[in-house]
């Protein structure tokens, strides 16, 4: 979990990859978060297949989701820090 906060800006960023059992687990934090900021957006990231529990739920602004193998590759390294950057406050 990440949290990246300015003066009265909150974002939040779940990164949970591959687990399923995990991601299960961390659903009752998302809800605790969105409780305590309800303006705050919040992205996870995810493989492919704990992505799919994760994809309609109404709390998630952003989901992004990452190849098995993404650390093996530079250009999907960049393209999730692309992806993250957008996520940023600005």
């Amino acid at each position: 979990l990440m949290l990246v906060t300015a003066a009265t800006d909150h974002r939040f960023l779940i990164t949970r990859l591959s687990a399923i059992g995990d991601v299960a687990h961390s659903l009752p934090l998302l809800e605790e978060l969105k409780h305590h900021f309800p303006t705050a957006p919040i992205a996870w990231v995810a493989e492919p297949g704990p992505s799919q529990i994760l994809k309609y739920h109404p709390h998630i602004e952003r989901l992004i989701v990452v190849d098995k193998n993404w650390r093996k590759s530079p250009r999907k390294i960049l393209t999730l820090r692309k992806e993250l950057r957008q996520f940023a406050p600005t």
